[in-house]
């Protein structure tokens, strides 16, 4: 596929999710959706010094030297600051390259999360355990995969739900490519944390027969 063609698919899919609802809401979402994702992209190797001091000003809870536990929470925050980094990169990459696209209805329970809306932002640490951040990386991919293989049931699901099948039509060929790049990102990147909200027109909750 040549670029011309793809910017084309690009340009007639923005086009066609504008009219689905001709609303402002629509509209505003998708400049909120890109906005975010030109944020996350620019600042997010600001992480890697946030997650450094973060982790000296914190410690380590269970060890009682203070120097040591702040050392100890030095080392952790480079690792967080590279995951965070990474993983805002990715945010930023997804909402900007689908800012055309409807979103998740939102991300409770649905990987782990950035301590802030931005990467500036001192924010608050989830404190998660080992069991929920396992199970929260789990019902990311979980949903990611479930979003690619059951997005196709958009369609039908707009055309029972209104009856109308032309413009039923268009709007569940809108969903149906939002939940793929929605799954895409979600299983590419289950292991890295994301944002705790999400942006733009929502397609729904987690299964495509729930628009």
């Amino acid at each position: 596929m040549t670029t011309r063609n793809l910017l084309t698919i690009v340009f007639c899919s923005v086009a066609i999710s504008w009219n689905v609802t001709a609303s402002d809401e629509v509209g505003s979402g998708m400049m909120e959706k890109g906005a975010h994702g030109v944020v996350n992209i620019g600042t997010c190797w600001i992480e890697l010094p946030m997650q450094v001091c973060k982790g000296y000003d914190r410690g380590i809870n269970s060890m009682e030297n203070p120097a040591f536990s702040r050392s100890v929470g030095t080392i952790v925050g480079v690792f967080r600051g590279i995951s965070h980094g990474v993983g805002r990169a990715g945010v930023g990459i997804y909402q900007l390259g689908g800012f055309w696209t409807a979103s998740p209805h939102d991300n409770h329970g649905i990987g782990t999360h950035f301590d802030g809306e931005y990467a500036y932002q001192q924010g608050e640490d989830e404190g998660l355990s080992l069991d929920n951040t396992v199970n929260a990386m789990g019902a990311k991919a979980e949903r990611g995969i479930f979003n690619i293989v059951a997005c196709p049931a958009a369609i039908p699901n707009e055309i029972h739900g209104t009856g109308n099948p032309s413009n039923s039509l268009i709007r569940g060929g809108w969903f149906t490519l939002s939940r793929l790049w929605s799954g895409i990102y979600e299983l590419g990147t289950f292991v890295l944390p994301n944002e705790r909200y999400t942006y733009g027109h929502s397609f729904g909750d987690h299964t495509p027969l729930g628009n």
